[in-house]
């Protein structure tokens, strides 16, 4: 990386980090721009430059988070211990908890204004695939092991999890549903997609869930 590259890297992350810190202590709606570039110790030309809107601030906030998702997904992936629904569980519960934890109230302000094309989603989008990419490792590993039929499509069965799991991601961003209830409708229809593809013992392994 070259110096011009890393000094743009430092400030971006300043800028980042001043956001954050203003955002916790005022609110997302309550933090300018220009308060972020005071807290970040920068010209407002140069937040301008890098974030012309607060919109986009916001979005390179949640594209922070999402790849902390997929870190903690490989995790659990490698944590695997034969039993691909509760894996697949796990790793919807902690995609829905990072939404629906202190950043909100950021991820339905960005989703209502991609939703309306206020902003390009582009970004977060090709992030958010990277569910996808876990759900078809995982998949892939269940397979390795025998514990998923070896006739299945696996890039069609992970890309229909990740369509379940977006939806019920929308459903608490716009609809605000009880986050209990999203969780067991999801894990019910990842199991319907799923369980029929599973090879003994692991078809009698269904889950229960808690009636919410």
């Amino acid at each position: 990386m070259s110096l011009r590259e890393a000094n743009k890297a430092k400030a971006k992350a300043k800028i980042i980090a001043a956001a954050v810190a203003l955002i916790e202590q005022h609110g997302a709606e309550n933090t300018t721009t220009r308060e972020i570039a005071r807290q970040a110790g920068v010209s407002y030309q140069t937040l301008y430059n890098y974030f012309p809107t607060k919109a986009l601030i916001l979005r390179e906030l949640l594209v922070d988070e999402l790849e902390a998702w997929g870190t903690a997904a490989d995790a659990l992936i490698k944590q695997y211990n034969g039993d691909v629904l509760d894996t697949l569980r796990q790793i919807n519960q902690a995609a829905l908890d990072l939404m629906m934890g202190p950043n909100q109230a950021i991820w339905q302000e960005l989703t209502s204004l991609i939703l309306h094309r206020e902003i390009s989603g582009n970004e977060l989008f090709a992030k958010a695939s990277i569910a996808h990419e876990r759900y078809h490792a995982l998949l892939a590993l269940a397979q390795g092991m025998g514990h998923i039929r070896k006739d299945v499509d696996l890039h069609l069965v992970a890309h229909t999890l990740f369509c379940l799991s977006d939806y019920a991601y929308l459903r608490a961003f716009l609809m605000q549903d009880n986050a209990g209830q999203i969780m067991t409708t999801l894990s019910q229809q990842t199991e319907l997609v799923v369980q029929p593809f599973l090879t003994s013992p692991q078809q009698d392994m269904l889950l229960e869930y808690p009636q919410t």
